[in-house]
Formats: C-alpha cells, sequence, structure tokens
C-alpha cells in the first residue's frame, strides 16, 4: 500500500462527547476491537467521518486545543445550512433582465432551427425506412415496426447496426 494512504500508527477512538474512547497500538488492532476491516478504519479517518458510532483519528494528529465532540443534530444543520446558501446563490445568479434576454435567445434559436429545411428540431424522427429484400418502403420506423410487431426502439438497433432482423434486411432510405 502507499505509505501516505496507510500508517499502521497509534489510533484513538473518540465518542460523541469529544473524549477519548480508547487508544490503540495500530489500526489493526482497532479494526479487529471494533470488528470491521481496516480498510474502514483508514477510511474513516482519512474522511473524518464515523465508524461505528466513533470518530477515529490517528494519535499524531490529536490535540488538546481542538473540539472533537460531533453529533447528527449538527451535521443536519450544517447540510440545511448549507442548502440554503445554495438557494440563495441561484436567485442571485441572473437578474429579470438577463432571464429575459436569455428567453428570447432561446426562442431565437428554437425558430432558426423550425425554419431550417435540413434540421430535424421539433419533427422527431421520421426517417424512412426500405426493406431490401422485398423492396417495401416505410415512411417511419413505427411504422415499419407495427408491420413487424416489434419496438420501434428494437428495430432502430438493428438497422443502426445492419443486422437484418428476421432475415430480411432494412436501411434507412436516405
Amino acid at each position: 500500500m502507499d505509505k501516505d494512504f496507510f500508517k499502521d500508527e497509534p489510533v484513538l477512538v473518540i465518542n460523541p462527547d469529544g473524549t477519548i474512547n480508547n487508544k490503540f497500538e495500530s489500526v489493526s488492532k482497532c479494526a479487529e476491537n471494533i470488528g470491521v476491516g481496516f480498510a474502514t478504519i483508514i477510511i474513516a479517518i482519512k474522511t473524518n467521518s464515523l465508524c461505528r458510532g466513533f470518530k477515529i483519528i490517528y494519535e499524531d494528529t490529536w490535540s488538546p486545543a481542538i473540539d472533537y465532540s460531533y453529533s447528527k443534530k449538527n451535521k443536519i444543520e450544517k447540510v440545511i445550512k448549507k442548502e440554503k446558501k445554495k438557494k440563495v446563490k441561484y436567485k442571485e445568479k441572473m437578474t429579470s433582465d438577463e432571464k429575459e434576454l436569455y428567453r428570447e435567445m432561446c426562442r431565437k434559436r428554437a425558430k432558426e432551427r423550425n425554419e431550417d429545411p435540413n434540421s430535424k428540431f421539433g419533427r422527431g424522427h421520421k426517417i424512412p425506412i426500405v426493406c431490401i429484400n422485398t423492396n417495401e418502403h416505410f415512411s417511419t420506423i413505427r411504422e415499419a415496426a407495427e408491420k413487424f410487431d416489434e419496438r420501434p426502439s428494437v428495430l432502430s438497433i438493428f438497422i443502426q447496426n445492419e443486422i437484418p432482423y428476421r432475415g430480411m434486411e432494412l436501411k434507412f432510405d436516405v
């Protein structure tokens, strides 16, 4: 294992109130005593998350000046504060003038796409299909799918990958 990732040094198991519950001479001993794999202990240390309800840290990183207490209530309050900040930031991103300008730009782009004869924007996928074996023409893939009693998406996969469907060779009639 990478030395930066795993140090087999003494670890401390900390209670929710911030007091030290136990000290172990290695990560392996801690994992054995708590009843989890040592990788779980390492992840809990590196991500500063809980393991079986305890916070676990390396002994050399412990300081009496730091408050190690934790609770689920505090965690929930932090998450709520973050969500409130996100909502406020989103509302502040665009002014009403900017929103109207953006809507106008989208309308203009949609109109240009609709007017372009080569564009398929807003028209669906009405690509004609031809059966090479019977020389039968279908105006849409849905029409061909109904003839062969199959879903259009399945038929499309066969056509795109140029695989014969039930012995029939189907192609897009472009």
